[in-house]
């Protein structure tokens, strides 16, 4: 059974539609209603009617089963036909953003979206070391046991995550020691 085709989606009280088409039509109804219910919906022209009018106002119907291929050569005509208001792009097969589409990357941008991720990771770990270091010279000059320094100053709850950052810390001065 083909389960891809174009659909519509109407708010009853306005008469105004969405035309769309996808390959899995049960599944593109259930999205769509997810996101608007939890406002969250991309189409912000069909989020506001929903919150407006409610779900109950709002009515699903497939207007033609087609293999995936021809999805969008049919949601164009249907887009032509019947003029859709909530459509953001009138145009087949061109979402207004790519925000939740699969697209692939080339193999250079892959290794600049790891490189940027383990700069931000660095970063975000270099602020801790930073914001804590009172804590790393306190347990240093102390010559406490981390469990002992975290409960004598009330920081039990991070002990673990403050071991394992001062341990970091220990072995940051080591390597700095090796290299002077």
């Amino acid at each position: 059974m083909i389960n891809s085709g174009i659909y519509k989606i109407e708010c009853l009280p306005s008469k105004k539609i969405y035309i769309g088409s996808s390959e899995n039509l049960s599944l593109r109804k259930h999205d769509h209603f997810r996101f608007l219910r939890s406002k969250k919906h991309i189409n912000p022209k069909l989020q506001s009617a929903f919150s407006k009018y409610g779900e109950e106002n709002f009515k699903f119907e497939i207007l033609l089963y087609c293999e995936p291929k021809d999805c969008i050569f049919y949601e164009q005509i249907f887009i032509d036909k019947l003029s859709p208001v909530f459509n953001i792009n009138l145009v087949a097969g061109k979402p207004p953003s790519q925000k939740g589409k699969k697209f692939t990357r080339s193999s250079i941008q892959i290794e600049n979206y790891k490189k940027a991720s383990l700069k931000r990771e660095s970063e975000r770990r270099k602020k801790i070391m930073q914001s804590e270091m009172w804590i790393y010279e306190g347990i240093n000059s102390s010559g406490l046991s981390v469990r002992k320094f975290c409960e004598l100053n009330n920081l039990t709850k991070n002990r673990t995550a403050i071991n394992k950052r001062y341990r970091q810390y220990l072995n940051g001065i080591e390597e700095a020691a090796k290299i002077s």
